[in-house]
């Protein structure tokens, strides 16, 4: 008498006759979803490549102002970003920028005429390939934003820029209406940022200076090593 076939063995026999033939270890789906993949990121790289960073100014306007950044590395120089501002869009969000970037005086808490600005910021945060938050006056970790407008916070003016390219100027916030002296610039397209957080300019020299402060070592998005706006102010047009 022949023996008789395992318990089970004819339930896996029809089970692996109905699977389709697998090709190598993961068969062709992953593989194919992959490169489909990269096709829609390079067709979503050259869409953005494509378009301005900044909406075009009105036919007539004045020339759009222009600021800088100079950063410094653990008291070491690093390089300029040079940005260009929409204040035909966004007048009141520029102002408050141009004004830190000279360095100015408002009343914070009661106190008349503290002197504010960005030179000598940190770069507080680095979320490493998307943006580069800075611009806490006070804290020097993102709490301590304030404005130079006379109020600490001010309302999100707009929302006519988007963040649809690297080296966009945004203002950080902590809700609608928050907006202070704390901003990030962006690494990557974040099109979900829209109609969340006011863009209001962006980078016109400079982006590689950026990426060096992108490659820092950092710990819970903080640098290591000190990386400060070593000095700042606004460009002759």
């Amino acid at each position: 008498a022949s023996a008789a076939p395992p318990r089970g063995a004819g339930a896996v026999a029809r089970s692996q006759a109905a699977a389709p033939a697998r090709r190598g270890a993961k068969g062709r789906g992953w593989l194919q979803r992959y490169y489909e993949q990269l096709e829609r990121d390079e067709a979503q790289e050259a869409d953005w490549k494509a378009r301005p960073a900044l909406p075009p100014a009105a036919q007539g306007a004045a020339p759009r102002p222009r600021a800088f950044l100079d950063f410094e590395r653990d008291s070491q120089p690093i390089g300029r970003v040079t940005v260009e501002l929409a204040a035909d869009l966004l007048p009141k969000t520029v102002d408050n920028f141009l004004r830190l970037c000279n360095g100015t005086t408002a009343p914070v808490q009661g106190i008349q005429n503290v002197e504010i600005g960005y030179k000598g910021n940190n770069v507080h945060q680095i979320f490493k390939d998307r943006f580069i938050s800075m611009g806490d006056i006070f804290h020097g970790d993102g709490t301590g934003g304030h404005s130079a407008l006379g109020t600490r916070n001010f309302e999100d003016e707009g929302f006519f820029v988007s963040h649809t390219k690297p080296g966009i100027l945004s203002m950080a916030n902590g809700g609608a209406d928050q907006n202070n002296s704390v901003f990030f610039v962006t690494l990557k397209p974040l099109p979900h940022l829209n109609g969340r957080n006011v863009a209001f300019g962006a980078v016109v020299e400079g982006m590689e200076v950026l990426q060096k402060i992108n490659k820092e070592f950092i710990v819970k998005g903080k640098p290591i090593t000190p990386i400060k706006i070593r000095d700042c102010g606004v460009l002759e047009s």
